[in-house]
């Protein structure tokens, strides 16, 4: 594997021991999210993930406002995020959800990339992105009418998305060429079924 000079340096740098402000905790886990895109551009998925999951590791449970959940370090005020870093916690937490998604993808782990997505929804529901990767994967899985739907609530959230809508055609020629699975199972059972079957 061949990285650059400047991506070397970057993932050579190892995160602090401790860090004392919500800013410190910020930039390392900004750091680790930086770390772990080299490592999926080069398509080292699980040290991608590796790194992606580091960063809620840094700042979950930050102080910020309005998020009756944080629970970190009560008492100690350097510790409590401003409006403008409570929401750049989140859209670090957001992004990390959605890239651990796209390596899982990546990796056919399609359950995993789901749940991902599902993390980062509970964050933004309406996250375009996290809502076009998890229709990847159910699509991956065969489950057409599923990604049909997320993907037209994505495109409810962005009607101008180019990519949405590309994605949703894709999924519908998809599920004209290949029923799915559980579809197939109804439809073989209705053959045996004497009132809505080749009995009838």
């Amino acid at each position: 594997m061949t990285y650059s000079q400047e991506e070397e340096a970057l993932i050579a740098q190892k995160p602090l021991i401790k860090a004392d402000s919500v800013a410190q905790k910020i930039e390392q886990a900004t750091l680790l999210k930086n770390q772990g895109n080299v490592y999926f551009k080069h398509e080292e998925y699980k040290k991608a993930i590796n790194k992606y999951k580091c960063v809620s590791l840094w700042i979950t449970g930050l102080s910020v406002p309005g998020d009756s959940m944080s629970q970190y370090s009560q008492g100690n005020t350097s510790m409590s995020a401003s409006a403008s870093e409570g929401e750049e916690i989140q859209q670090l937490l957001v992004t990390s959800h959605t890239n651990i998604a796209m390596a899982r993808i990546k990796l056919e782990q399609y359950d995993l990339a789901i749940e991902a997505c599902d993390k980062a929804l509970s964050l933004n529901p309406t996250n375009v992105k996290a809502l076009v990767r998890k229709a990847q994967a159910y699509s991956s899985r065969g489950k057409y009418s599923t990604a049909k739907d997320i993907l037209r609530k994505a495109l409810e959230i962005e009607p101008k998305n180019g990519t949405v809508r590309k994605a949703l055609q894709q999924v519908i020629e998809q599920n004209k060429l290949h029923p799915e699975e559980d579809q197939l199972r109804q439809n073989f059972a209705n053959m045996f079924n004497k009132s809505g079957g080749i009995y009838k």
